[in-house]
């Protein structure tokens, strides 16, 4: 009688109210191309879930070059290598906000094409970076040109090889700022 009891008020058979899909967190497992390397550049950041698969996307080698004024001005080191940067988006990423919308936007500048050979491309790009950070959420925002050195690996996949930070003006922070601020 207790079991027609409970099998009358739940049916097991009747459709649940549909769940609203996890949010997608984009990745290019096999960057086969520049394009799909500088796309998993961007996911790296825009997207806290990809901050360990960062390393992934650095060439034997790797070399982040600091902005020339960043140097002289702010004191920054003149370059690092590929354990500082993948330990910096950690750190970073460690201090967003639960809530924090990250916005990565890169856009070709007009006067300067993409140079791709069959296993080194050189890709130069106007960037603007905002995202939230600590438990006030304050926000970061940075803005500059980078120049990518990328190669094509063994394996068949594309990595950077150097990362080149310029300013475009001197009243915006670059992105070698923003990512010495979480600097290990």
């Amino acid at each position: 009688m207790l079991l027609a009891l409970l099998l009358a008020a739940c049916n097991p058979f009747e459709p649940r109210e549909a769940e609203n899909p996890a949010a997608t967190v984009e990745w290019n497992p096999f960057p086969v191309s520049p394009q799909l390397a500088v796309a998993n550049l961007r996911y790296a950041w825009l997207y806290p879930q990809n901050a360990t698969k960062y390393g992934e996307l650095l060439a034997e080698g790797f070399a982040f070059v600091f902005a020339q004024q960043d140097v002289v001005e702010y004191g920054v080191p003149s370059q690092w290598a590929a354990a500082d940067e993948k330990n910096t988006l950690l750190n970073l990423t460690a201090e967003l906000t639960a809530d924090s919308e990250s916005s990565v936007i890169f856009s070709e500048i007009s006067d300067e094409e993409d140079v791709i050979h069959t296993d080194d491309a050189t890709i130069k790009r106007d960037y603007a970076i905002t995202t939230y950070v600590g438990s006030a959420g304050t926000q970061m925002a940075a803005a500059g040109t980078m120049t990518l050195d990328l190669v094509r690996g063994e394996d068949g996949l594309w990595r950077i090889e150097l990362w080149q930070d310029n300013r475009k003006t001197n009243d915006t922070m670059t992105w070698g700022r923003l990512k010495d601020a979480y600097r290990p």
